[in-house]
């Protein structure tokens, strides 16, 4: 079997089985077939591929060290899925790529992509309750897809998550005050989840509304598409689910002035510095702007 082909059949396996995502498998796919030709023209194999010449190869690319490390990530998976461990790329540590700020999302920002669905259809209900909770409420992109209905504790003013980063199993309890927020996903429970729901739907608080995906629960992938759609549609540039927790953060401790521990506390962020990380939007305008508002001005 030529290289190609064993290539693309692990591919196919892994993103049959779950083990790698469909965007994961294009980037492999992407990856895999660049090192393999480069691979040829050198006239030897990956098994044969020492660091120094992964090395040449990524510098001739052109690669970025983010881009490297999935290089030598895609590498690693398909030598593991052959049955190969000791390899250079195995023996040297992933390529750290420099660290970036991501992506905050603004208020006004949400207001464009809220203009996308002018209408109160099943797609932009759902669509604006799962925005406006994971913006007001801090909400992990998988810990949002996880939700049951009932995991909305309307009285109390509290989200119950019991699938979150690094809990095992233990439930912990996220802010549900923001009015329009309560709204939207009132009229998702009471006007559209109903339509929907069927004998597969289970008790998931955000469901698939047409096609093949009708009644399923909407799953981590399928929301980051649903968010790099409908920011192209805005015009919202690299509108992704973490953009939202992002805002929640900046929102909160930054625009609306609460203080910073009560933020990270709510967001459940375990250290300061980690938390901080999300906060790089605040400059001078920002200052000036609260200094205004002490002085009696209001906001600019």
């Amino acid at each position: 079997m030529s290289r190609a082909k064993q290539i693309e059949k692990w591919l196919s396996q892994a993103e049959f089985t779950g083990e790698l995502s469909p965007t994961s498998v294009e980037q492999y796919r992407l990856q895999m077939g660049y090192l393999t030709e480069y691979l040829d023209k050198q006239q030897t194999t990956l098994e044969e591929m020492d660091w120094s010449l992964f090395i040449d190869y990524l510098k001739f690319k052109g690669w970025s060290k983010n881009m490297s490390r999935q290089a030598q990530s895609a590498a690693r998976a398909f030598l593991k899925s052959q049955g190969v461990t000791d390899h250079a790329v195995f023996a040297h540590p992933l390529i750290r790529g420099k660290s970036r700020d991501g992506r905050t999302l603004l208020l006004e920002e949400v207001d464009q992509l809220r203009a996308v669905y002018r209408s109160n259809c099943a797609t932009g209900v759902r669509n604006m309750a799962m925005l406006l909770l994971s913006f007001h409420s801090g909400l992990r992109s998988r810990e949002l897809c996880g939700l049951k209905v009932d995991d909305l504790l309307w009285q109390q003013k509290k989200v119950r998550i019991s699938n979150g980063k690094g809990m095992n199993g233990d439930i912990v309890y996220g802010p549900f005050t923001d009015e329009n927020t309560r709204a939207a996903l009132s009229m998702w429970l009471e006007v559209f989840r109903p339509q929907v729901a069927n004998g597969i739907s289970g008790d998931a608080l955000f469901l698939g509304v047409g096609g093949k995906k009708r009644g399923l629960p909407i799953t981590h992938d399928g929301w980051r598409s649903i968010c790099a759609k409908w920011g192209r549609r805005a015009g919202v540039d690299h509108f992704s689910p973490h953009s939202l927790r992002r805002a929640f953060a900046f929102h909160y401790a930054v625009v609306l002035g609460f203080p910073s521990e009560v933020v990270r506390k709510a967001g459940r962020w375990i250290t300061l510095s980690s938390f901080e990380r999300y906060l790089v939007g605040a400059n001078l305008d920002t200052f000036l702007d609260f200094a205004g508002r002490a002085n009696g001005h209001g906001p600019s």
